[in-house]
């Protein structure tokens, strides 16, 4: 009785795994792809590791060449591509499932803009390259996924993603989702982390020597720690809570977005490779620009400045100074200068007159364009947006419209409207 027991529980145990067996190879080397009903053209690539043709049930054709893009017309609720598929591009079909477990030689996946609401690709250990932003992800597993160098799950609604041990990973797309923390530390060749628009309140990117570009913006940081990223060049940690930002030794900086915060003091200096820095709507005091030769983009606008020494920067195009306590503005020697905006600010009509007079001739360029002054402010007197100011602003004015600049006042609702000289 015993015996014929134990032959019994032997034969489920091989019914078992004969069964999981037959389950993995009917899965072996298919992709079931979930059609919606309203959406029954679908647009795919698929690349076979032999380049042989990929087999296909589920629609009005039977196979497609491998790597040419095709259009398929499913007749049911399911396609099925069969091959031993090296790629697969089915982004933009309004797909509402996505079975790839079974292409285990898998290396780039591309399933974006979908309505996907899970993926599973625990399997694909030869997976390099994974888009699948844009879609309704809850979750998404990728550990143990160790090949995976590319990494956009982008707007979606993860809650928590592990990244821990993908050295690989070098680019790594997860903004917009619901991301409350994120351990990156380690990931030794990551070269671009875009996490914005989460719930984050921290952020450790210490040890990331390869890091070209953070884009954090728009979360609820107080701290960030970006001493010791040598090959920073890009730096997007604005519309967070930021009390201090220290970016000195940053030399290979060449963009820093950190307006909408809550900084008292900034020091950019000898950022020599700075083109574009926009620190508006913080509490900066006083901020030394000089030397900063590539400067081509500079908005400080919205903090407590009382002074601004922008002389030097050759480069400059663009300056945005606005909604401060400046009572002088020498832009003198800004050959570069197109776009300028100074309102909201203790500029007397003489340093009005000042500023016009040195304003660079934009002839033989496109035009200059440059906000004096704001709806209500005191000088010049205004009606409208017409000028009975003084002989002295009205030569000014005349001289910096003949350099071909031309001045606005900021409107109460945000916007801009020209300024005309009263007629005598």
């Amino acid at each position: 009785m015993m015996e014929e027991s134990k032959k019994l529980f032997i034969t489920i145990l091989l019914a078992a795994g004969l069964l999981t067996a037959v389950a993995a190879t009917e899965n072996a080397g298919r992709a079931v792809l979930g059609i919606s009903p309203h959406e029954k053209e679908i647009t795919v690539t698929a690349v076979t590791a032999d380049g042989s043709p990929v087999q296909v049930e589920g629609c009005t054709v039977t196979e497609f060449p491998s790597g040419e893009e095709t259009v398929l017309t499913a007749t049911g609720t399911k396609v099925v591509l069969k091959g031993a598929l090296i790629e697969l591009f089915c982004y933009a079909n309004k797909l509402t499932a996505l079975d790839v477990r079974g292409l285990t030689a898998l290396q780039e996946l591309y399933c974006q803009d979908n309505m996907l609401t899970s993926l599973d690709i625990r399997e694909l250990t030869g997976l390099h390259t994974l888009y699948c932003g844009n879609n309704r992800l809850t979750a998404l597993d990728i550990r143990g996924l160790t090949a995976l160098r590319k990494l956009y799950c982008n707007s979606n609604e993860i809650a928590s993603l592990d990244v821990r041990g993908l050295t690989a990973l070098q680019t790594l797309y997860c903004d917009n989702n619901r991301l409350s923390s994120l351990d990156v530390r380690h990931l030794t060749a990551l070269q671009w982390l875009d996490c914005h628009f989460n719930k984050l309140t921290s952020l450790d990117v210490q040890g990331l020597p390869a890091l070209q570009v953070l884009e954090c913006s728009d979360n609820q940081l107080t701290l960030l720690d970006v001493q010791g990223l040598p090959a920073l060049q890009k730096l997007y940690c604005q519309d967070n809570k930021i009390t201090s930002l220290d970016v000195r030794g940053l030399t290979s900086l060449q963009v820093l977005m950190c307006y909408d915060n809550r900084l008292t003091a900034l020091n950019v200096r000898r950022l020599t490779a700075l083109q574009e820095l926009n620190c508006s709507s913080n509490a900066i005091a006083s901020i030394d620009v000089r030397g900063l030769t590539a400067l081509q983009v500079l908005y400080c606008d919205n903090n407590r400045l009382t002074s601004l020494d922008v002389q030097g920067l050759t480069a400059l195009q663009e300056l945005a100074c606005s909604d401060n306590q400046l009572t002088a503005l020498n832009v003198q020697g800004l050959p570069a200068l197109q776009a300028l905006g100074f309102q909201d600010n203790r500029l007397e009509e003489d340093a009005l007159i000042r500023i016009l007079n040195s304003l660079p001739d934009r002839k033989t360029d496109e035009e200059g364009l440059a906000v004096l002054y704001s709806e209500g402010e005191k000088l010049p007197k205004e009606s409208g947006s017409a000028v009975p100011a003084s002989a002295e602003f009205r030569a000014a004015f005349k001289a910096a419209k003949q350099k071909n600049w031309k001045l606005y006042m900021q409107t109460e609702d945000g916007d801009g409207t020209e300024i005309r000289l009263q007629e005598e």
